[in-house]
């Protein structure tokens, strides 16, 4: 039994399929059916009914199990925490990779005061798509990234440490001119009609745009899609086009030809400061807790 085993289970109870769990911890659904095969049989005990496949169900061993999960794994992230504050980095850069977006949620001016109170430690920004960065930081080529939860999701917390940054509402931008101008908000069938500007796949943008219209049986009608915000906004000229970005990362493009209306039920996702346990240092948490700092000042 090993730490993955407690955060493959954890899945496996929240998500209620191992399929899932499987997609969380970078398996195939045979392995992560395997390891929990080898659980129960080291516990001796069955951990989940499997009987009705399409219903998986969490036996009262399982529930015990998993509160135990639980706990294991907030001693295993308060050990690599402490452990953080003694080791160090072989050099006094860090590289952070990011998604296009720190600048609007102030974040770029959170890191450069860090410089210049840190003169003798520096961070870098490196800008790119979710995708990339993503793999950068399993490769080892940055220390940390900043990506939105619907990114940083895959990174699981045996291996990874997330902590958020700042939190965004989501809206929807309409022409000034546009009938649903005049709404308090709107929903997603409201938009069922609509055609859609939108920043890319892996954008972190993209995705819950799909699922909220797939939880209505609904596809997106995505006519366009870019990776710059001013370019989405100047496509609102066109009839009966929209766009749906999150609030702070908006607002410095906006004019006022444009309108800005929440999505009902509100959909809130966060910007999360992601680096592997195993390489965390006190620099790397000093950054943090130093952007944060920053950050609920601004």
């Amino acid at each position: 039994m090993n730490i993955n085993d407690f955060q493959g289970f954890i899945y496996i109870y929240q998500l209620r399929s191992i399929t899932k769990a499987a997609t969380q911890m970078h398996l195939s659904k045979p392995e992560m059916s395997k390891r929990l095969r080898s659980l129960e049989a080291e516990l001796n005990l069955q951990l989940v009914d499997r009987t009705n496949r399409r219903a998986l169900k969490i036996t009262p061993a399982g529930r015990t199990f998993y509160h135990h999960a639980l706990s294991m794994m907030e001693q295993y992230q308060a050990i690599m925490r402490d452990l953080a504050t003694i080791r160090h980095p072989l050099t006094n850069q860090i590289k952070i990779g990011t998604i296009p977006v720190v600048g609007q949620y102030k974040i770029t001016a959170g890191i450069t005061r860090f410089n210049q109170q840190h003169p003798q430690l520096q961070a870098t920004l490196l800008e790119n798509e979710g995708d990339v960065i993503i793999e950068q930081l399993h490769q080892g080529e940055i220390d940390a990234a900043i990506l939105r939860d619907t990114q940083s999701a895959q990174f699981d917390e045996a291996t990874y440490y997330r902590k958020t940054l700042v939190t965004d509402q989501l809206m929807v931008i309409v022409p000034k001119n546009s009938p649903l101008a005049n709404r308090r908000a709107l929903a997603i069938p409201d938009l069922k009609h609509v055609q859609i500007a939108s920043l890319p796949v892996g954008s972190g943008v993209y995705e819950p745009i799909a699922q909220l219209f797939a939880h209505h049986n609904l596809t997106p009608h995505i006519f366009f899609q870019s990776t710059h915000i001013e370019t989405l906004i100047s496509l609102l000229g066109y009839d009966n086009t929209v766009t749906l970005l999150f609030k702070k990362s908006i607002t410095p493009f906006l004019n006022d030809q444009v309108v800005m209306i929440p999505v009902q039920p509100s959909f809130n996702s966060c910007l999360q400061f992601v680096f592997k346990n195993n390489t965390g240092s006190y620099q790397l948490h000093h950054l943090l807790s130093s952007v944060q700092d920053y950050l609920a000042k601004v």
